[in-house]
């Protein structure tokens, strides 16, 4: 009795399809704890995001502010607007900001002339602060009258919480009350979150790829051979033969103020990706110089170490090549999916968290609530939608919707023989009670 009892439970468990959402068994990568104030990465290519450590909130971005100027410059260049053998005179504003030695400068004579290349030179590789406000003059007729065009730059690019109020980043306790932006305080400085700074630096990369050609140069020397001639060496000491060289990467922009502490916007390139990095407020910069760079490498190792591109799967659903089917002239039927799109996928973890339950096909034939034949080869049988945990760069892009089809035609049973099979199962599950109230007697 009790070993037809247990044939009876094993072809009835058989007959039951797999209806809930499976996740694999897996431990989740944590991200490591990064000594910043805020991290923020992506994937450069699908945009989704990798580490979110307080990436939403606005902070000082100081001189990563030169990348929003920079676009803007590249983009007039572009149109035909400026040119670079285009000669710019130094203002009194600009040669006045020059002689602070306190600040990232390139020396500029009031009056002299540079050529747009000298000076955009100086503001990509050793962040000038003297290079960019002559840029930002000559070009728009004015600091203030840039600084409005950076404010426009990113309204353009939908980003809508920010305070932008110099073109180099500095905040104005370090620049003469004259310069000030209209209407603003000795401790006001330009703001942005690690998310919208990203976002920043993969408009500047994609759009104008060349920047990168200066941003990764280590050093040059402007000027050379005349009366402001200077090295500028590179402040990101990330780039090949500085202090803290890391391979693969190529930019882009420090930034370090009291209020931003050491920050940094990273791009690099491993194994045909490249990933853009956020990092603010890592210590002072001064005091603690290796911080940044730390913060950095805990970053870049998580998002190229702990992700891999590659389709997703059935098995990422949780769900078997085949599942049972009742009252079909084979017991199960074949699974595919209809898509398999790529996306930056976590290694050792959980992908439940990024499914949205299934939602059934409404045409399909249901016993109660066991899937029942016929099958269709590409009927859908379900869908997803996969949204990965940290979204993407852009809030309001979405992951992929993926639909799992039947892979092959199941045709029913004839009537008499599915009618034949209810009859079993009824006697099976009335069998199965009292058997079960028999032992328990």
């Amino acid at each position: 009795m009790k070993k037809l009892t247990f044939v009876i439970l094993f072809m009835m468990s058989f007959l039951t399809p797999q209806k809930e959402v499976y996740a694999l068994d897996k431990q989740a990568a944590v991200p490591p704890d990064i000594k910043a104030e805020a991290a923020f990465s992506i994937d450069y290519d699908s945009q989704q995001v990798l580490v979110n450590k307080d990436g939403d909130s606005l902070r000082p971005i100081a001189s990563m502010s030169k990348m929003i100027g920079a676009y803007i410059l590249l983009e007039a260049i572009q149109n035909g607007e400026l040119s670079w053998e285009e000669e710019v005179t130094a203002s009194k504003q600009a040669a006045e900001i020059s002689e602070n030695q306190d600040l990232s400068n390139v020396p500029l004579i009031e009056g002299n002339t540079y050529t747009v290349r000298e000076l955009f030179d100086a503001l990509a590789i050793y962040s000038a602060n003297s290079a960019t406000i002559a840029l930002a003059e000559h070009y728009a007729g004015s600091e203030t009258n840039f600084i409005v065009l950076m404010q426009n730059q990113l309204d353009s690019w939908g980003i809508s919480d920010y305070y932008i109020i110099s073109s180099t980043g500095l905040n104005n306790a370090l620049v003469p009350e004259e310069y000030w932006y209209p209407g603003t305080d000795e401790e006001d400085e330009n703001m942005l979150s690690a998310r919208d700074t990203a976002k920043v630096a993969h408009h500047l990369v994609s759009d104008f790829p060349a920047y990168l050609d200066l941003a990764k140069v280590p050093e040059m020397t402007f000027r050379p051979g005349q009366e402001e001639e200077v090295l500028m060496r590179n402040y990101n000491e990330m780039l090949p033969g500085l202090a803290y060289e890391r391979s693969g990467v190529t930019g882009l922009k420090t930034g370090t103020t009291k209020g931003s502490g050491a920050s940094i916007a990273l791009t690099a390139q491993e194994g045909g990706r490249r990933i853009i990095g956020i990092i603010m407020n890592a210590g002072d910069g001064i005091e603690n110089k290796s911080q940044r760079y730390e913060a950095s490498n805990q970053l870049l190792d998580y998002s190229f170490n702990h992700f891999v591109e590659r389709s997703v799967t059935l098995e990422d659903f949780g769900l078997p090549g085949r599942i049972v089917l009742l009252h079909g002239q084979d017991e199960s039927v074949g699974l595919e999916l209809a898509e398999a799109p790529t996306m930056m996928l976590p290694i050792e973890t959980d992908l439940s968290n990024w499914l949205s339950e299934a939602t059934y096909h409404p045409h399909l034939d249901w016993d109660e609530d066991k899937l029942s034949a016929p099958a269709i080869e590409g009927m859908e049988y379900a869908s997803y939608h996969l949204q990965p945990s940290l979204g993407y760069l852009d809030e309001n892009q979405t992951g992929p919707d993926i639909r799992v089809l039947f892979s092959e035609t199941i045709k029913s049973l004839p009537g008499y023989q599915i009618i034949w099979n209810k009859t079993i199962n009824a006697i099976s599950s009335i069998w199965q009670k009292i058997t079960t109230s028999l032992s328990s007697v």
